[in-house]
């Protein structure tokens, strides 16, 4: 217990001695004691709230203690969510329906890319009979002109043989051309796709090999029984 000093002030006025306060203080913690055991033993009381004419007893309220209140929030939204995505995935899905006849994509037939080789006059005539497919011709022949085309980036050059017909080839600036410059009597290796009766599409354009301009006439008796023999199925 704290030390009192001799002389303590009196609330009444005046001065009080040393066992003047200790009796005072010996009351006023036995006062407390009493106090706080009478408000531990009182039963308790239901506490009546008025509004109006309505009255509500606070002891027959519903406990809450228990009670979950969820409030909209993006938690219980992706918990809704992927729920609902979970519940979608395990049903069936009949509103996908799908005619494609699989076998047919697995045949084989006209898939096969065709290469014909040939002189500008031969690549000329094959296209006349062999128009309504498609592939790709290889034309062998020296350039006699060198032209440029009717749209921006676009070079136009004719090929043709001693005697015959001119095939033009066309080209732009995102063809494949293996070579620097191009002139007049140089002989060139063209393959591409003709786009006209007499002009062709060059996607890859080169200087010709010495054996691919000597095996030029066996390459175009070939490629001819080739398209003959197409013709007749």
């Amino acid at each position: 217990m704290p030390s009192i000093n001799a002389i303590s002030y009196n609330p009444n006025g005046g001065h009080m001695n040393q066992v003047q306060a200790f009796e005072l203080m010996n009351t006023t913690s036995s006062s407390n004691r009493q106090l706080n055991d009478a408000l531990h033993r009182r039963p308790f009381q239901p506490i009546n709230f008025n509004y109006g004419n309505a009255s509500v007893d606070r002891q027959h309220l519903p406990s809450t203690s228990h009670a979950v209140i969820q409030e909209p929030g993006p938690s219980n939204f992706v918990t809704n969510t992927l729920s609902n995505n979970q519940e979608s995935d395990n049903k069936p899905n009949s509103a996908i329906k799908t005619n494609v006849d699989t076998t047919a994509l697995l045949k084989k037939g006209n898939e096969n890319i065709r290469i014909f080789t040939g002189t500008p006059e031969k690549i000329v005539k094959w296209h006349r009979l062999y128009r309504n497919y498609f592939c790709f011709y290889e034309v062998i022949s020296a350039i006699v002109s060198i032209q440029e085309g009717t749209v921006r980036l676009q070079k136009v050059m004719l090929l043709r043989d001693k005697k015959g017909p001119i095939l033009q080839v066309v080209h732009y600036v995102n063809d494949h051309i293996d070579i620097e410059n191009f002139f007049v009597g140089q002989i060139l290796r063209c393959v591409g796709r003709m786009v006209g009766p007499s002009v062709m599409h060059g996607l890859s354009i080169r200087q010709a090999k010495p054996d691919e301009i000597g095996s030029l006439q066996r390459m175009c008796f070939i490629s001819d029984h080739a398209i003959s023999k197409l013709k007749k199925n």
